[in-house]
């Protein structure tokens, strides 16, 4: 019984995360497509640019490949080779997929853990054009692989659960 509600709960948190992180990604997306675009046609049609666009896009294109990449853990999107694990079943599956979380989580700590001192270097330095510091585009790299690791996580607590409801 604490098991289903633990579940439940985890799911609800990973729903909420995923409409969160889909409207921040939606969001920086138009933002970043409405400002490249009035780019263009500043600097064909009149020749002239606005100095700031070129690095609100780079902080944008952080958020939207490091925070919005991890909703492909949430819907099982990322690139995987499935060609072995589509033809084992039982155990050797379950086994296979534990160890793909098992990877994931060794491949979030090191992307948060290395994300982090980046983003910590990035205090000294800053967006000439927009005057902020570059710690604002590099903090997205850890917040992802955070993301990642929850999505993953709740993957693997349902994994044994299923085990357990199988048998």
């Amino acid at each position: 019984m604490f098991t289903i509600k633990l579940i439940k709960n985890l799911e609800k948190i990973a729903d909420l995360l995923n409409k969160i992180i889909t409207n921040i990604t939606v969001i920086a997306v138009a933002i970043m497509s409405i400002i490249v675009f009035v780019q263009v046609v500043l600097r064909y049609i009149f020749g002239t640019g606005l100095g700031w666009v070129e690095e609100v896009s780079i902080l944008l294109m952080m958020w939207i490949a490091f925070v919005g990449g991890s909703l492909l853990f949430y819907d099982k999107s990322n690139i995987s080779i499935t060609i072995l694990i589509d033809k084992i079943q039982g155990t050797p599956k379950k086994i296979m997929s534990i160890l793909f979380c098992i990877l994931t989580f060794i491949f979030s700590y090191v992307l948060s853990r290395y994300g982090m001192d980046y983003a910590w270097i990035g205090l000294v330095f800053r967006f000439g054009g927009i005057n902020i510091s570059r710690f604002w585009s590099f903090v997205s790299v850890p917040i992802g692989a955070v993301f990642i690791f929850y999505f993953t996580m709740v993957d693997l607590i349902k994994l044994f659960y299923n085990e357990g409801e199988e048998n």
